[in-house]
């Protein structure tokens, strides 16, 4: 029996620093792409600088940012797509530079936010 996930929402703030999942996490592959949202500030208010859609998530920009208008450092980013999963039991693996909150439809399943 399947599971509906009405929606998967990444919110990642990354602030002081760039995102960057290394080769051990796992990277996030799909049916479809995430969408993108890259704000110009450390709390995703306001419009974003930059929208996508990405096949992944598995970054590392370095000393690079996102993309134009994007900065390099003290920006954060939001991925949401909706996903179909078997029941089961999940492992969501990350690595990242400052902070990372994880939300499954409207459940906050990870919250490891932090100044790095």
């Amino acid at each position: 029996m399947r599971n509906r996930i009405w929606s998967l929402v990444i919110a990642v703030i990354v602030a002081l620093a760039v995102l960057s999942f290394g080769p051990a996490a796992t990277t996030a592959t799909a049916q479809s792409a995430w969408y993108a949202e890259y704000f110009a500030n450390r709390d995703l208010s306001g419009s974003p600088a930059l929208t996508r859609y990405d096949d992944t998530l598995h970054f590392e920009w370095g000393t690079g940012s996102p993309g134009d208008p994007v900065p390099s450092d003290n920006f954060s980013a939001r991925w949401t797509r909706d996903e179909w999963f078997e029941t089961g039991t999940y492992r969501f693996s990350y690595r990242s530079d400052d902070g990372i909150r994880i939300w499954v439809g409207n459940t906050l399943v990870l919250d490891d936010w932090r100044d790095r």
